[in-house]
Order: C-alpha cells, then structure tokens, then sequence
C-alpha cells in the first residue's frame, strides 16, 4: 500500500497500587501511545486548539475577530491531575470526545502490566529502579511494535520519525 511515516507520544503512569473488590494491592504500570500520521499531525493539533475554545459558536482559535472570553480561560495546562476546575474538565471532556469519535487523525494503545503477577526472574537480577526500568523496556518495545504493526500492517514500509513524551505546546 505504500510508506506511511509516523510520530509517536507517549506516557506512562509508573506504579499505582491499586485495591478493588477481593483483591489487596496489586501493583500496576500503564504505558499509553498516542500514534499520529505525519501528513495529518498539522490537522490533529488544529482540531484540537479548536476544541479548545469551547465556544458554542464553532470559533476556530486564534482566528477570532476579537479574542473571545473562551480563549483566556481555555489557555491552560491540561493534566489529568489538575482538572479541579470546571474550564480544565470541560477541555479534557471535549478532547476525549475527539478522540473517541476520530477514526482518521489518531490511533491510540494503551498497555496496564499487572506487576504483582510478573516473575522477576526473567527480568534478571536488578532491583529497584533498575528493574523498573528493565521491565517498562521490554513492554514500552512490545507496545509499540504491537500497535505500529496492528494499526499499519497494510503499509509496505512503515518509518517513526519521531518517538517521545507527550509534550505539546499551542500557541
């Protein structure tokens, strides 16, 4: 089918405990991959600017006629440990919404490892964070290799220009 050149964003959310129902302490890592087409990456971070906005009458953002009230409020961080105020949610909401309904821009994967069920053995040795880091390696290559391969396969050569942390800033 041809090439098709990737950029890949990632994160992770390094040990959580987590307790549920019948079961006490289980640990947990999350490594999530957020896959974005190079030809459409230029569309992704516009829709998502204009999501931003907030306002109910479709503005696009920065192209306003006169700098509407939803601008100054929206032009936050948005974490989701920092979502205590309704501006920040209602972004994160919107955003969610985009990337549920999106079938063109973006391909997600997103890979929990239950810790509390790993024999360590296999991952040599090494303790502390030496070891975390042993064990998020091997997953972080399974999860992208994973998700380029299930998402693209169609493609004769496929090519990750750039792969790192989500880190985006608008303007």
């Amino acid at each position: 089918m041809g090439n098709i050149e990737l950029n890949i964003y990632c994160d992770e959310i390094k040990e959580e405990t987590i307790k549920y129902m019948h079961v006490d302490n289980e640990k947990w890592i999350y490594i999530g991959i957020l896959i974005v087409p190079v030809d459409k990456e230029e569309q992704l971070i516009r829709s998502l600017l204009n999501k931003r906005c907030g306002n109910p009458e479709a503005r696009e953002w920065g192209k306003c006629e006169r700098e509407c009230s939803f601008h100054e409020k929206n032009d936050k961080e948005v974490h989701y440990k920092k979502l205590g105020t309704k501006d920040r949610y209602f972004i994160a909401e919107r955003w969610l919404d985009f990337f549920m309904e999106d079938r063109e821009l973006t391909w997600f994967y997103i890979l929990g490892i239950n810790l509390t069920n790993l024999n360590y053995d296999f991952f040599g040795n090494a303790s502390g964070s030496e070891r975390f880091l042993r064990i998020y390696n091997r997953f972080f290559r399974m999860a992208i290799q994973k998700s380029v391969k299930s998402y693209f396969s169609s493609y004769d050569t496929i090519t990750i220009n750039n792969l790192g942390q989500c880190i985006i800033k608008f303007a």
